[in-house]
């Protein structure tokens, strides 16, 4: 027999393909978001007069009631225009843009460097004047004197108020760098870029590396913790050989109340098909060096994929691969790209996602069906652990998972089984026998759609075979399951 799995009393992902040992008539499927089909929050009169489009690299954070959102407004003009600009919401919907910096146009600017964007992040082990964090890279290297390939570090201690604190000099970080306190190294850690760089540049590709610091200045054990890889690069065969897709960046956090599971949501960037000869080199800064032109591939899109890991380092795809946030339909502001934003913001019920959107692609070409080029920051709602949903239709199915050791407590499901749906979860020795009391009809048929269904048995408690080991065997009709969890107290 297997090793049992602890699960204490911590949440259990459908996402984590660890937690089926065998299933019949169950799919698995990743989720994917469905955005609201406005944007709730595009440039203003005054950004669109100063040339100005949204960036993906923003950040967001919902604090006291209220949903902060730190976006980049990028010159289209001129590198020293760039800007990080702030915006808040009561509702999480509708946005203000207050002006917190007279001294900086747009008034609502609060870093004025040439930052490619921001992470904003609370950083637990520095002291309040620093409490908030954020780092981005400056570019061109050109035109700042070598510092234009560094990570610039910033601190506040509200979020507005930003000052520079350091740089480092950590090779390619020209994407969303993303950085947290991980409790479980006891350390921070870092999601950034590596180029794998050929002589034939249009060979070059990129993937996500991961690095540890103990005092954001040294940073060392470095590893690639995401890449395409066989199945991805299967997908097409380019004509000049460069794979098609590789990975821009990725937002990775860590999901609460389920032990050491993190998520990460990767940003793929799409490039397999030729494109016309007059789109052959894109929007290339020095069309006539020919040393320097590379190819350019369609369609040059960037999406949104899954995947999850319980160590923050070795990371696993959900089960289908398929996008979990799409680009959006033709002629929308997101019909060429979209960018989750760090952190998704996990409420009782639900998670809200924003993400940064363009109909230009990543070669310059704006949406044909477009009236104009956009780009905005648009929100989409997922269901509580809803990420991967375990789904059996009329027909009925099974799932049992490997043995399991649990804390004391009672079971609750993240269930939809309303109306002619129902679900029920027998418990299981070692030798796949019902437990008297917890198995057959013992165990009730539940309906309900809930974040939070109490599993109940008459007259038993759970919590009498804590420690196990035992299996869970969850059978379906017209319901989908999308986490479990042992409640202590409960």
């Amino acid at each position: 027999m297997n090793e049992a799995i602890d699960i204490g009393n911590d949440k259990q992902l459908m996402l984590d393909q660890n937690l089926w040992a065998a299933r019949e008539g169950v799919r698995l499927r990743v989720n994917r978001l469905q955005p609201d089909t406005r944007a709730v929050l595009e440039p203003s009169d005054e950004e669109q007069q100063r040339n100005l489009s949204f960036g993906y690299y923003s950040s967001v954070r919902q604090e006291e009631g209220r949903t902060r959102l730190w976006y980049f407004a990028n010159s289209r003009e001129d590198i020293l225009q760039r800007r990080v600009c702030y915006a808040e919401s009561e509702d999480g919907i509708h946005f203000t843009r207050p002006a917190v910096n007279a001294h900086l146009a747009p008034h609502n600017a609060v870093l004025s460097d040439p930052v490619q964007g921001s992470c904003v992040w609370i950083d637990p082990q520095a002291p309040a004047a620093q409490r908030y964090r954020s780092q981005a890279k400056w570019g061109p290297p050109a035109k700042f004197a070598g510092k234009g390939s560094s990570l610039h570090f910033y601190a506040s201690p509200d979020g507005l108020d930003w000052k520079e604190t350091h740089y480092l000099h950590l090779g390619d970080c020209d994407t969303q760098t993303v950085v947290f306190f991980d409790p479980k190294p006891g350390r921070y850690v870092m999601y950034t870029r590596e180029w794998v760089r050929f002589e034939d540049r249009n060979l070059n590709h990129r993937k996500v590396r991961r690095l540890e610091s103990d005092d954001l200045h040294t940073w060392t054990s470095e590893r690639v913790v995401w890449e395409a890889d066989a199945e991805d690069l299967d997908r097409a065969q380019t004509s000049i050989g460069r794979p098609p897709v590789d990975i821009y960046g990725a937002c990775v956090f860590k999901y609460p109340q389920a032990g050491d599971l993190y998520i990460m949501l990767a940003q793929h960037f799409w490039h397999w098909q030729d494109r016309p000869e007059e789109e052959r080199w894109g929007f290339s800064p020095d069309p006539e060096n020919m040393e320097r032109r590379i190819v350019h591939l369609g369609p040059a899109v960037i999406d949104v994929r899954l995947g999850y890991s319980h160590d923050g380092i070795t990371f696993d795809r959900a089960v289908d691969r398929g996008p979990f946030l799409p680009v959006g339909p033709d002629g929308r502001f997101d019909s060429r790209g979209a960018w989750i934003l760090p952190d998704p913001i996990i409420r009782d019920e639900d998670i809200v996602f924003y993400y940064a959107g363009t109909n230009r692609d990543h070669d310059g070409f704006v949406d044909p069906t477009a009236s104009q080029r956009r780009s905005a920051i648009g929100r989409a709602v997922l269901r509580l652990d809803g990420f991967v949903g375990a789904e059996a239709d009329a027909g009925g199915g099974w799932l049992v998972t490997p043995p399991l050791c649990f804390d004391p407590g009672e079971l609750e499901l993240n269930v939809a089984a309303s109306a002619g749906g129902r679900i029920k979860v027998e418990v299981l020795d070692e030798e796949l026998c019902g437990i008297p009391g917890f198995s057959g009809d013992d165990s009730p048929w539940l309906c309900g759609d809930s974040v939070r269904l109490p599993v109940r048995w008459a007259g038993q408690s759970l919590s009498t075979l804590a420690g196990g080991p035992v299996q869970f065997r969850f059978s379906m009709h017209e319901a989908e399951l999308y986490s479990f969890r042992v409640v202590a107290g409960n």
